[in-house]
């Protein structure tokens, strides 16, 4: 847009690479509408409250996550801070807040139209590569369906990690921990992508 701009020409024109004649102008403002439109990928910026609001809920969790973290290291005698990320619950909990930054700054919850045209079940967004295999297609139908899941679950799942290794650390084995916060995060966005698939 930039550089149809500093050359005078509409968006049609450049992605042409020809000058329409005088006439035709005016009947490309519309196309050149929709081109601008379709080039905006990103889809809204958030709003000033939306960014509050999500930095709101990712500081509220941080701060549960942080204090039951420090409750399972102190209780488990780890003295080190390395000892204590070894710890599935530490670990899991770090991945998922993770989670929550991606999912809740940094994605994109408007995706390429090709994603509405094809069969896709991947959707890659710079360093984040999410893999849905054969489990459902994704598109701009439930996307935002997923996004908001995976805010919801990636917070949940920060907390419940640690929560459950202070209730049942010494009954359930520290695998049987990491799977439940596994299935706690991805379960909700598989259902929210199934239902609104």
């Amino acid at each position: 847009m930039p550089l149809a701009g500093a050359l005078g020409l509409s968006i049609s024109e450049l992605m042409a690479c020809e000058e329409a004649p005088h006439e035709e102008r005016l009947g490309r403002a519309e196309a050149d509408r929709l081109i601008a439109a379709s080039l905006d990928l990103s889809g809204a910026a958030l709003t000033g409250r939306q960014r509050a609001l999500r930095c709101a809920a990712f500081a509220a969790t941080v701060a549960v996550w942080g204090a039951l973290t420090a409750r399972v290291v102190f209780s488990r005698n780890l003295d080190l801070l390395i000892s204590g990320l070894a710890d599935p619950a530490v670990a899991g909990g770090l991945l998922m807040l993770v989670a929550l930054a991606w999912f809740s700054f940094f994605c994109h919850e408007t995706l390429p139209g090709y994603y509405d045209e094809n069969r896709i079940s991947f959707v890659t967004q710079g360093p984040f590569r999410m893999n849905l295999g054969c489990l459902m297609r994704v598109h701009n139908g439930n996307w935002p369906a997923i996004c908001r899941a995976a805010r919801w679950s990636a917070a949940s799942a920060a907390v419940l990690l640690p929560a459950l290794e202070l209730a049942l650390g010494d009954v359930l084995p520290n695998t049987t921990v990491g799977l439940l916060g596994c299935a706690a995060f991805f379960v909700p966005i598989l259902v929210a992508g199934k239902l609104n698939e």
